[in-house]
């Protein structure tokens, strides 16, 4: 059986704040304490990688969502420009991965695009760089803009929201290991403060909405850095492979998911399943202890998140992956 996350957003009440370093989660809403405390713990996990000055508020909620959700997630989003968005990265990068990323960041932005009015919502990829809207605009999400300094760091406003289905089995405590059949709500608290984070794709509303004027889409900014095995930047819907480049595709990374409609099955916002290439994974099992890899962390330093430490070369390491619309059962694997 499926079982779905939805992004969605709501209002809830003060829980308190987990930080390490300078990174705080300004956790809010109504929930149990053991929940409270997993989200605690999952936001230590991140403020002990990532130092940067700033508030993240997450509201929390805790309800019987049906019998085939495991939770639903959602982010609040910005526009601004690519031009803002390349400047403040360059100005904000702190290790060795942001400045391979943002010397590889040209001043115009310009990707492989398909499936819009431009081209008859047709499969073949056409360079997209007449610089109109969607050549000059991205959206990123609130959290991820306040890291390079394009929000306020103290705003109070909601950055997103994240609820979970009482009605399922969870284990509270990855520490010593996950009980088979339950799930490890720090991962999948985790999991989902990453796309809070930034760990997002503007080919999910592209993919969803194919065929309308290429400026319908918008890069978000992980897309600077999706690539195709050719090496060109590429926004394009479809199911050919996709890959993360920090050096403007010359070395391919750790691969993407390519769509859940026109793709192979899930959302563009995470890594490709079943590789074991970190927390960003889109689907798990029960009984999965979930942990975060170095893709992830690279991922989120180069689109503005400043490491504790330095950067380590890339590893895989198994993870569950609580998908911003859906998680699904992975194949049969060892469980911790």
């Amino acid at each position: 059986m499926k079982m779905k996350l939805i992004y969605t957003l709501g209002a809830l009440l003060a829980l308190g704040s987990t930080a390490n370093a300078q990174l705080t989660f300004n956790f809010t809403g109504s929930v149990p304490t053991n929940v409270a405390q997993a989200f605690q713990d999952a936001g230590d996990q991140w403020s002990a990688i990532f130092n940067d000055n700033v508030t993240i508020n997450i509201q929390l909620g805790w309800t019987n969502l049906g019998p085939s959700t495991l939770g639903s997630a959602g982010s609040a989003a910005i526009t601004t420009t690519y031009t803002d968005t390349r400047n403040s990265l360059i100005a904000d990068a702190t290790s060795t991965d942001d400045s391979t990323a943002t010397s590889n960041l040209s001043t115009t932005l310009e990707f492989l695009n398909n499936r819009t009015s431009e081209n008859g919502n047709t499969a073949t990829p056409y360079l997209d760089n007449n610089g109109s809207l969607n050549n000059t605009s991205i959206r990123m999400n609130r959290a991820a803009a306040k890291a390079i300094g394009l929000v306020a760091a103290n705003s109070t406003t909601s950055d997103a929201s994240i609820t979970f289905n009482s009605n399922f089995s969870w284990d509270f405590d990855p520490t010593n290991g996950i009980t088979a059949g339950q799930f490890d709500l720090v991962g999948v608290a985790a999991h989902e403060i990453g796309h809070a984070l930034g760990f997002t794709s503007g080919v999910d509303h592209h993919d969803i909405n194919a065929g309308s004027s290429e400026d319908s889409y918008w890069l978000h900014p992980l897309d600077f850095y999706r690539y195709n095995n050719s090496g060109s930047r590429d926004f394009t819907v479809g199911n050919t492979d996709k890959f993360f480049s920090i050096d403007g595709g010359s070395t391919i990374g750790a691969q993407f998911s390519t769509g859940r409609v026109n793709g192979d099955g899930q959302q563009a916002s995470h890594w490709k399943d079943n590789l074991g290439l970190g927390i960003m994974d889109p689907t798990g099992a029960p009984g999965e202890l979930l942990t975060i890899s170095a893709n992830d962390i690279q991922a989120l330093d180069v689109i503005g998140w400043d490491r504790v430490d330095a950067v380590p070369e890339p590893t895989t390491m198994a993870f569950l992956g609580a998908g911003a619309l859906a998680l699904l059962r992975k194949r049969r694997k060892t469980n911790v």
